[in-house]
């Protein structure tokens, strides 16, 4: 996982020939806080402090950088995983013992880490669905196959912690699936179970992982006879690799007999076992066979089994018995007994990602999904996802199919283009349907849409960059900036426009002002101010050269955040004052993307007006600020912009606080807090927490503010925010003031105790926080 923060500052510092006190000297900051940063007691110290520090050691600039991402936690990788239910359990066919073992193991509170091991194909992934289900736990998939870096593992496996402390059930159980490829990074498990007591992670993997606290789990393949012609047909009937080809076999062809009471059932039972001894008795081979019983007549199915195996030995499995064979052998035998357009339809398929919907097949085939899925489905190519009954049908591929087809793509070059094209333009669509001033449920709906098609998305936009085409990537990822920002994908948006950006200025291609406006908006949680800057200067000069009101105005919104983050107030406000005059008048008629775009600049104009009070004490920048914060609330519920609605809430209660008026202030925020919870915006939701905390504390009542003030900061520290200047000082003084007034020992163990709660379950405990201030104490 490379290096800690602490350990490349105590490097830099002993090479430097300093002492602790040394470097805080010459940095202007504490000894306290070099100490805590190299004890592994402060992990993402604030981004003022980090640059003293690389100015302080003078480090050169590659090592800077380093030092500088390390502090930020900013994570970089070709995709990132994809945290989600799993997949729908079925009935697990001749693993009984296995059942049973790995669901008492889930029910012992002991248990924290359990590895499946086995090759792929064996159904580890099946049993751990099944296993879960079984045991009623509240369950997190974390899809490892498309996750290709190490250090990208522990965000992760840190995100689906966090999704299942805002749910409730049983025992919360994170599962990692397909762990092989990413191992060192899965091996760092033991510090993301320090963050919850109860979860236990489940990992299935082709190797152990090798930790203290690991309990490994083999599955095997089903172990047949050498020679099923000799075993009774009784026996035959009850074996485990028997019985799920029966199982899947008649779940297509329920006419099938499968009885030793009769000659018929008799030569099926033996057919059936003598395919699945050809298959080793691997189980996804066995299901992929049985379904091709529509299609092949089993007593003739081993041969033709036999035939494709002997010619078609790609990517070998070694078994236990030393025989040799292929998964892909087994895919591309049934592939190869469909016709030529179900062949066409299956690999066009292939491109999708986390599966798909009726909707999205048919517009990736032009119209010739309807009439094939149902074959590729009785065929067990395809798989419909058995989910909520009220929800529309999804359809997926298991991702050794998919795979498999994905390379007779990659075979058609020109085939493969059509389907990126149309996957491409299919994503772009759906991310077309938000529009301004949409209701919050469309909203809602629209965003649940883009997280469930989380993995074509990324799919579509890595596919842009590997052709060069920053046009269809501009026009589609210029749209899915706002999901990045409501939904908190805030590192993976800004590696996405990153990239796309690099890409455009090699190909010397113009680029879609809405990049910028998104890269330097994600940048700003992120800590990443000099972005923000430079995007929001691109912007300002795009508006001013091209006429173009709103690139100005939106570039006005960056760079006033921007410059209030810089101490340099009085530009702050004019920045925001030159946004709303491009804008005009306030006007009824005006439209929703005018008004959210003057809400947001109104926001900006208090954010400026209130930190301008707040250095030179001007009451009537004060008053100006909550006008402003005012004026933006209202607009933004007129245009249904919740996050607008939030940040004017949370101006509005620093406003009240900075004025005195406490009672004010924790109102503002206990109205904030359910709205951000419930919505799902985190950043907002720490950022009123930390104001409440301050309200409390103002109003005579320490404990309860010790405690909000631990609840908000554990969940600033899973999401990795970094706070504007202001809100810094708010919280740093929190706890001074709090130290000062019950004790260290005292505020040390309430904020902890906050720290419990969310840890147990961010959304309960963000809630419970607004009860604590209804109370009179902790």
């Amino acid at each position: 996982m490379g290096e800690s923060l602490a350990e490349l500052l105590k490097h830099a510092r002993t090479r430097a020939g300093l002492s602790q006190d040394d470097l805080a000297a010459c940095c202007g900051v504490s000894t306290r806080t070099v100490s805590d940063i190299e004890r592994g007691l402060s992990t993402q110290p604030h981004r003022t402090t980090v640059r003293r520090l690389v100015d302080g050691l003078r480090l050169p600039p590659a090592e800077a950088a380093r030092f500088t991402a390390v502090a930020a936690n900013r994570m970089v990788a070709e995709d990132l995983a994809a945290a989600g239910r799993p997949p729908v359990a079925e009935r697990v066919v001749g693993r009984d013992e296995d059942l049973a073992l790995l669901t008492s193991l889930l029910r012992d509170p002991a248990t924290r880490i359990v590895t499946l091991i086995g090759p792929g194909g064996v159904g580890k992934s099946a049993l751990a669905s099944a296993a879960v289900a079984d045991a009623g736990l509240r369950v997190r998939w974390v899809d490892l196959e498309y996750l290709r870096e190490d250090e990208l593992v522990v965000p992760a496996m840190v995100a689906a912690v966090h999704a299942l402390q805002a749910r409730e059930g049983g025992r919360p159980v994170v599962v990692l699936d397909s762990a092989e490829h990413v191992l060192d990074g899965c091996r760092e498990l033991p510090g993301v179970l320090a963050l919850d007591p109860d979860v236990v992670m489940v990992v299935t993997s082709r190797s152990p992982l090798g930790l203290d606290d690991e309990r490994v789990v083999p599955v095997e393949p089903f172990a047949l006879p050498a020679s099923p012609s000799a075993v009774p047909c009784e026996e035959l009937q009850h074996h485990p690799a028997v019985a799920l080809f029966v199982a899947r076999a008649k779940r297509v062809r329920p006419d099938l007999s499968f009885t030793c009471a009769s000659d018929e059932g008799n030569a099926a039972i033996r057919a059936a076992a003598s395919v699945c001894a050809r298959l080793d008795g691997l189980p996804l081979a066995i299901e992929i066979a049985a379904a091709q019983v529509t299609t092949v007549p089993l007593t003739s199915m081993d041969r033709a089994l036999d035939a494709r195996l002997l010619s078609l030995l790609d990517g070998p499995v070694r078994r236990g018995r030393g025989r040799r064979r292929s998964i892909r052998a087994t895919i591309d035998w049934g592939y190869q007994l469909l016709d030529a357009d179900d062949q066409r339809l299956i690999r066009m398929l292939s491109v999708f990602r986390g599966g798909f919907s009726p909707e999205a097949a048919e517009a990736i085939t032009g119209g010739e999904a309807s009439q094939g899925l149902p074959r590729l489905v009785a065929a067990s190519m395809v798989q419909i996802e058995r989910g909520d009954s009220q929800a529309a049908p999804r359809y997926r591929m298991l991702d050794v199919v998919r795979t498999c087809m994905a390379s007779e793509l990659a075979a058609r070059e020109d085939e493969q283009e059509v389907a990126e094209i149309a996957r491409t333009a299919w994503i772009t669509h759906l991310a077309n349907q938000w529009h301004p001033g949409m209701p919050i449920t469309d909203l809602t709906a629209w965003l649940d849409a883009l997280e469930r098609e989380i993995d074509n998305l990324r799919g579509a936009i890595a596919w842009c960059l590997q052709q060069r085409s920053t046009a269809a990537g501009m026009a589609l990822i210029s749209k899915v900036g706002r999901f990045w920002d409501l939904r908190d994908h805030l590192v993976e948006g800004l590696l996405w426009l990153e990239r796309l950006l690099i890409r455009a200025e090699e190909l010397q291609e113009p680029v879609d002002p809405m990049v910028w406006y998104w890269s330097g908006t994600l940048a700003v949680p992120l800590g990443r101010i000099e972005l923000t800057e430079a995007m929001g200067l691109r912007l300002l000069a795009r508006g001013r050269e091209a006429s173009e009101v709103m690139t100005l105005a939106r570039g006005a919104t960056l760079l006033s955040v921007v410059r209030s983050e810089q101490a340099r107030d009085g530009e702050a406000v004019e920045l925001a004052q030159q946004g709303l005059a491009a804008l005009g008048p306030d006007a009824a008629q005006a439209s929703a993307e005018i008004a959210m775009v003057r809400s947001r600049l109104l926001n900006r104009l208090g954010v400026a007006e209130q930190t301008r009070a707040a250095r030179s004490g001007d009451k009537t920048a004060l008053a100006s600020a909550a006008d402003a914060y005012q004026r933006a609330a209202e607009l933004s519920r007129l245009v249904n912009d919740e996050s607008g609605v939030l940040n004017a809430i949370a101006g509005l209660g620093a406003c009240a606080l900075m004025a005195g008026h406490t009672d004010d202030a924790i109102a503002h925020f206990r109205e904030g807090v359910p709205i951000a919870v419930n919505g799902g915006h985190w950043w907002y939701a720490w950022l009123q927490l930390h104001g409440l905390a301050e309200a409390l504390l103002r109003s005579d009542r320490p404990e309860s503010a010790a405690v909000v003030l631990g609840i908000a900061r554990t969940i600033g520290e899973q999401w990795r925010f970094t706070p504007y200047a202001f809100w810094d000082e708010i919280a740093g003084s929190t706890e001074g003031v709090l130290r000062r007034t019950i004790g260290d020992a005292r505020t040390e163990a309430l904020v902890a105790d906050g720290r419990r709660r969310a840890r147990k379950g961010m959304r309960h405990a963000a809630l419970a926080a607004v009860a604590v201030a209804d109370g009179p104490g902790a």
